[in-house]
């Protein structure tokens, strides 16, 4: 069978590959003129460093990532909340929590698209997806700027949480729209000139309405996200280093030495919105996928993770439904859904703590944040990123 996939992304090219290995033939179509890498990095924890292995891509990224040992919760003074041990989720599951980035993860996966035979194509645009009711039911085209039509058998809606076509085609456009959280990251990869970071180590302050968080991939070297309750903007370049130290210049020296260590060139700005979990992901020919289906926040942790999830159980349901692929699909739905928007909710409800709490209720936060069994929390991490997938959780 011919699928297209709307969007280059990690929900797209994971797609792609999963179905391609599979014996489909996949024609990915990404509006960038290159394969792009919005946001700095990722932590692949073991549900999708499983996905990652069984796609063929885990030998392009190996000498690239960072095992990911400790996360530890910190106040905005450098004040231990707690942590936890990565290495304890990472044992139940049977796979590595690793730290890798974002452009070295579409690298691989672009690279493994390849090499399998998946149509790469770049500086595609989609301008409508139109249902064409005289050709049967569930037919539709795709039309692009510039004019250019492709009428697949089957398109896979994956271009991102932002302006997807494929999302309002399935939802209409009221509904399609995504929902601003009330904060923005600014995000950056830093180097700097001695050793400041433990390797491996996930660092998250929290202050009032701010938050900076750390990845550390070498002792000179992490990606990192600034984090700040904000009305929606325009993003402005030029403010971006004057912003970022009047907001964290008391922080710890951490946070310093990672906006020190990143030029002006290497920081980026996201106003952060996700999409309300509810409604279908499925409309005539047309599926959707990892953010244009379900949007988690940064909070989550999970937005790539659950991206290569979608595409494992495509390809599975695919394969078990043979040629009913509207069969397939709903099953597809069925599974991912609850999964998928119970990492939705997780997500906003770690953001309203951590943006949204009233300096007068910021104290009472941080006490149950030390109050917090970190070993159960663990527990309950595992326990979720193992649903719906064939891990041992024990």
């Amino acid at each position: 069978m011919n699928f297209a996939a709307v969007g280059g992304g990690v929900a797209g090219l994971s797609a792609a590959i999963a179905l391609q290995q599979a014996g489909h033939h996949v024609t990915v179509y990404e509006r960038a003129p290159t394969v792009r890498s919005l946001g700095a990095g990722i932590v692949s924890w073991p549900n999708a460093s499983f996905v990652l292995e069984a796609l063929g891509v885990w030998p392009h990224l190996r000498s690239r990532s960072t095992p990911v040992h400790t996360m530890q919760r910190l106040t905005d003074s450098g004040e231990l909340l707690g942590s936890i041990d990565v290495r304890q989720i990472d044992a139940a599951l049977g796979y590595p929590s690793l730290a890798v980035l974002r452009h070295d993860l579409m690298d691989a996966l672009r690279d493994r698209a390849l090499a399998l035979g998946v149509q790469l194509r770049y500086g595609q645009r989609l301008r409508a997806l139109e249902a064409l009711a005289s050709e049967g039911p569930g037919a539709t085209r795709l039309v692009f700027e510039g004019g250019d039509t492709v009428q697949p058998d089957w398109v896979l809606g994956a271009e991102g949480r932002m302006q997807s076509v494929s999302r309002a085609f399935v939802l209409g456009a009221a509904q399609a729209q995504p929902q601003y959280q009330g904060f923005g990251n600014w995000i950056g990869v830093c180097e700097t000139p001695g050793p400041v970071f433990t390797p491996g180590m996930v660092s998250d302050y929290w202050g009032t309405g701010e938050r900076f968080g750390v990845v550390a991939l070498s002792a000179r070297r992490a990606y990192w996200a600034g984090g700040a309750a904000l009305p929606l903007g325009v993003a402005e370049p030029a403010r971006y280093r004057a912003e970022l130290q009047a907001r964290f210049a008391h922080w710890p020296a951490p946070v310093q030495a990672a906006l020190q260590g990143t030029p002006d060139t290497g920081i980026h700005q996201i106003f952060l919105h996700d999409h309300a979990p509810q409604g279908d992901w499925q409309r005539a020919n047309v599926l959707l996928l990892g953010d244009a289906a379900h949007a988690p926040l940064p909070t989550s942790g999970q937005g790539a993770c659950q991206a290569l999830e979608d595409a494992w159980h495509l390809a599975r349901c695919v394969q078990a439904h043979g040629s009913d692929v509207p069969a397939a699909w709903a099953h597809f739905v069925q599974q991912r859904q609850p999964k998928a928007y119970g990492i939705v909710q997780a997500g906003r409800h770690l953001a309203q703590g951590i943006f949204h709490t009233p300096a007068q209720g910021v104290p009472r936060r941080n006490e149950m944040a030390r109050a917090t069994d970190y070993a159960a929390m663990a527990q309950g991490m595992a326990q979720a990123w193992a649903q719906g997938l064939p891990l041992r959780h024990h």
